[in-house]
């Protein structure tokens, strides 16, 4: 049992050293920048955390621990001295976590704060940390880690790093938004051998924001509760519309500005209105930077003194956190009335015009092919109709004309047509050839 633990605690610490590689703040280092240790209550554990000046100048590091076990860790040296022309320095770290501390994971600090020793870092003051994670082991114990992706999907993922095989287990799932529940779920594990890991995925379709996540997982008669704040989906602010209440051309005229959010918590937006005539801009209007949950309208006002009729564009703009969102309407200002549209609408209104337009041509291509056809076809049965009566009286000359434009006509007919006058037109040609008194020459 003991090789095995010592296995899964080397296992966890050279994955952590290879991941991770090293955490650098202005000229300092300290790597790795996360490990991950193991024990069983009353052991002890010594690893190394290295120091590295990063530009070579040289430089005083003081070290310090925070955390919930820092008391149990301890540092082979507090200062560290890097001179000019070294890369790091080591700095050994012991572990001492007595028995009695409840089964958990939990998180301690090592924090270097360095002041440049050599040219340009004088007086250049830097830190940077190192995560340790330490997980106390009991005989069954799982752990539970939940990531959320951009497409709203919840990744949980369970891992047995007791030291015995857990017969059956399961897991819920609740995403709060304060105190009220917004997604819950349960799954039925089974069980889990030692290492042994199980993930469970959930999509949280209808979430945006930021929420806690409540993990209960019950196995072998005990209840473990994991809580972490997370956030669900991509934060966008939408402008919708744009409102102009009583346009009167020359004066300072009022705009209202909708704009919407699809978060849970309020976003500081900074709101834009740009005019533009013919591409070129040619008023820029602002408010006050507001905080936006759900939808909020923002009043602009535009100086439309010595503005000439025509078409303009009003760009809508939202900035926040480093986005950018706009949409364009249209407005129209003529002698009798001024109007606003937004681009949707109008490129929506073109296209149906568009179609109407081309539903027209093609009906009036479909029609008058259709007449066509029916003309042609009538005229078909009209000639035959000519060319039995003149065999019948023996105008052999005409009724062979009219079996010639009869046959140019019945070549211009689709299979299918033919196939109706087939019968028509042997009768014709047939008749016509029995005429005994005259021979007809085809």
């Amino acid at each position: 049992m003991a090789g095995k633990k010592i296995g899964l605690a080397m296992l966890l610490i050279l994955t952590a050293l290879t991941l991770s590689g090293i955490a650098y703040s202005a000229s300092i280092g300290v790597a790795p920048a996360y490990t991950g240790l193991q024990y069983e209550p009353g052991s002890e554990k010594t690893f190394e955390v290295r120091i590295y000046n990063s530009d070579g100048s040289g430089l005083n590091a003081t070290l310090s621990l925070e955390g919930q076990l820092s008391q149990y860790f301890s540092l082979s040296q507090f200062r560290v001295e890097i001179l000019p022309g070294e890369r790091m320095k080591g700095v050994n770290v012991t572990a001492r976590l007595p028995a009695g501390i409840a089964p958990g994971t939990y998180t301690t600090n090592i924090i270097a704060v360095s002041e440049g020793a050599g040219k340009g870092t004088v007086g250049a003051v830097a830190s940077v940390s190192m995560q340790i994670y330490t997980a106390v082991l009991s005989d069954k114990y799982l752990s539970a880690f939940i990531n959320v992706s951009a497409d709203r999907s919840a990744t949980i993922t369970i891992r047995n790093i007791g030291l015995t095989s857990i017969d059956s287990s399961n897991i819920s799932l609740e995403i709060n938004e304060g105190q009220v529940v917004k997604f819950s779920a349960a799954r039925d594990l089974g069980g889990l051998s030692p290492d042994e890991q199980k993930t469970v995925r959930e999509k949280l379709s209808n979430l945006n924001g930021d929420y806690s996540a409540k993990i209960v997982l019950d196995y072998d008669g005990q209840e473990r509760i994991v809580e972490k704040g997370i956030t669900v989906g991509v934060k966008t602010i939408t402008p919708e519309k744009i409102e102009i209440p009583s346009f009167k051309l020359g004066e300072i005229n009022r705009l209202v500005l909708t704009l919407t959010s699809n978060w849970n918590t309020p976003t500081d937006v900074e709101p834009k209105v740009q005019v533009y005539s013919s591409n070129t801009l040619i008023a820029e209007l602002a408010a006050n930077n507001i905080s936006i949950i759900n939808s909020t309208k923002i009043d602009f006002f535009w100086d439309t003194k010595e503005l000439p009729y025509g078409q303009y564009t009003i760009r809508a703009i939202a900035l926040y956190e480093g986005e950018r969102k706009e949409k364009d309407f249209y407005f129209s200002l003529s002698e009798n009335r001024a109007s606003i549209e937004e681009s949707g609408a109008r490129a929506r209104r073109r296209m149906i015009s568009s179609a109407i337009i081309i539903s027209a041509i093609l009906l009036a291509v479909f029609s008058a092919r259709f007449i066509k056809k029916k003309f042609m076809k009538a005229r078909l049965e009209s000639l035959i109709n000519g060319a039995v009566r003149y065999a019948e009286y023996r105008d052999v000359k005409k009724a062979a004309e009219a079996y010639t434009r009869i046959r140019q006509i019945y070549d211009t007919l689709s299979e299918q047509e033919k196939k109706k006058f087939y019968d028509k037109l042997m009768k014709v040609y047939n008749f016509i050839r029995n005429q005994k008194n005259k021979k007809i020459e085809f």
